[in-house]
């Protein structure tokens, strides 16, 4: 049995569903972050599950037992917050331990649990400071030290690091893990930021318009998006998504990208064993930028297929030290459906048509990953791309859904319901 358990969630402000029939199951010691762009309800759905919203409807059920109308206080959580929210004039001991002294917790418990939490967290030395003599990432750790002292059922933690810098929140992430895996206390943790979901997470699950759009481990929903919105938003760079035909004759199927025509092999087809039906129809392609690469005199792994008849433009190119991102505009088709671009344009705007009339010659881009021992390209260079056909995306241009057989991730056929009700009454 889950020891989470979010059963037709809804939560309406006025006219406004901010979380739609949201059903998640969580295992107990699992660690679940909630991630989307900003106001697709992952902090309402939070506040739901401890108690600071009311459930419109559905159920919350914690460690067996629904507690969808009971107060916050007798859930047997504990919140971290975005603000840290500790009492200036305490010391640092006091605020760890104020809760626990407002239940009437016996002193010598208090001590040694403080005490506990403190070399945990390695604020030992830090206990008679106040929080004005404290680092951001100090001050952190006392917020989190006021939660582990509760010993409560689960942790709920709301963006607790977007308040710090760069450095520290590579730190803070590292130490929230290593607390959450040797604590081994069930969390859910909500962010806006994709590489905090993919890096700390068991599972993830992604929301947009307050719809779960998917929710599996980091790999999956990177390898194996279930739609071009989860596709388009993990990733960075993004995956470049651009509109192809389909024609299926007896020797096998084709896909027209632009002036392009990729022939697939039998093992793509048997990845995507819808495709032969969609014969005369379009579809969406997608790549990820380590699965497109930039073509020299030979192709630079065995598999490739090259791209050599559409032609493709360096814009920009981004240095990483040992590798280099080349985004370069192509002769293909923009995403058509205005249900899909609305979606891409929520999940990151590089993936949609321009709507400035002034712009409208601008192509989709194709964002690879090069490296800079083997290339080196420059703005305004003509190239040759190439890509990995065994990594490629296809989604259903109509309902952005993915075409891929079913199997390697049950979570992609259990969201097909809710994503196409994102599109058809969302949108």
């Amino acid at each position: 049995m889950p020891f989470l358990e979010l059963v037709n969630v809804k939560k309406q402000f006025g006219g406004v569903r901010a979380v739609d029939d949201v059903s998640l199951a969580v295992e107990e010691g699992e660690f679940l972050v909630l991630v989307g762009p900003s106001g697709c309800g992952k902090t309402t759905l939070l506040r739901m599950i401890a108690g600071l919203e009311e459930t419109t409807d559905g159920t919350i059920i914690i460690a067996g037992k629904d507690v969808t109308a009971r107060e916050p206080g007798d859930r047997d959580v504990a919140m971290v917050f975005q603000n840290y929210a500790l009492f200036p004039h305490m010391t640092v001991f006091d605020n760890m331990s104020f809760g626990m002294r407002m239940a009437g917790v016996p002193k010598t418990e208090i001590e040694s649990r403080v005490s506990e939490a403190a070399r945990f967290l390695q604020l030992t030395d830090m206990l008679k400071r106040k929080p004005a003599q404290l680092s951001g990432g100090q001050r952190q750790r006392v917020a989190m030290g006021r939660a582990i002292v509760r010993r409560p059922n689960a942790f709920l933690m709301d963006e607790p690091l977007s308040n710090l810098d760069a450095n520290l929140r590579v730190q803070m992430r590292a130490e929230i893990s290593r607390i959450q895996k040797d604590l081994g206390v069930t969390t859910v943790y909500v962010t806006h930021d994709q590489i905090e979901a993919m890096t700390m997470a068991d599972r993830v699950a992604v929301l947009h318009k307050g719809i779960l759009q998917q929710a599996a481990s980091p790999a999956i929903l990177y390898d194996e998006p279930a739609n071009v919105f989860v596709a388009s938003f993990l990733g960075s760079p993004s995956m470049s998504l651009v509109e192809a035909g389909v024609e299926a004759t007896a020797s096998g199927v084709t896909l027209k990208v632009g002036p392009q025509s990729i022939q697939l092999s039998r093992a793509d087809i048997e990845r995507f064993p819808k495709l032969p039906a969609l014969s005369g129809k379009r579809v969406v392609v997608g790549l990820r930028p380590e699965d497109i690469g930039v073509a020299e005199a030979q192709l630079p792994e065995p598999g490739y297929a090259l791209f050599g008849d559409l032609p493709a433009q360096v814009v920009l190119t981004e240095m990483l030290g040992a590798d280099e991102i080349v985004y370069a505009q192509v002769e293909a088709d923009w995403v058509s459906s205005p249900q899909l671009r609305a979606l891409l344009a929520a999940a990151d705007p590089l993936t949609t048509a321009d709507s400035d009339p002034s712009r409208k010659e601008r192509r989709p881009l194709m964002i690879c990953r090069s490296s800079r021992r083997t290339a080196t390209v420059r703005r305004g260079d003509h190239i040759r791309l190439c890509a990995d056909l065994t990594r490629l995306h296809l989604f259903d241009s109509s309902t952005g859904l993915s075409l891929r057989a079913s199997g390697g991730s049950a979570s992609s056929a259990a969201m097909a319901a809710p994503i196409a009700r994102n599109i058809t009454r969302k949108v």
